[in-house]
């Protein structure tokens, strides 16, 4: 009963994380977040750069990155000929 308990926990702990990820964002937040990203992968994190990203999928310029807005873009498929 013990392991079931704590594997739900887990399970309830990661869905959780995973929909923090996925909520809409201001710029100070979507900053922190890539740079926590980057100090934790050990990459350069640039700010300037990363307001340029920010300002790019902010499509309906609202200044909130809606989940949508986060979203990678889709590769557009080849033309058929």
């Amino acid at each position: 009963m013990k392991r079931l308990f704590l594997l739900t926990v887990f399970l309830m702990a990661g869905a959780v994380a995973q929909a923090a990820e996925k909520s809409p964002m201001n710029l100070d937040q979507w900053i922190a977040a890539k740079k926590a990203a980057a100090e934790k992968n050990g990459k350069e994190f640039n700010e300037a750069k990363t307001k340029e990203q920010f300002e790019k999928k902010d499509l309906d310029k609202d200044g909130i990155l809606s989940v949508e807005e986060q979203a990678p873009k889709k590769p557009k498929a080849p033309a058929a000929e």
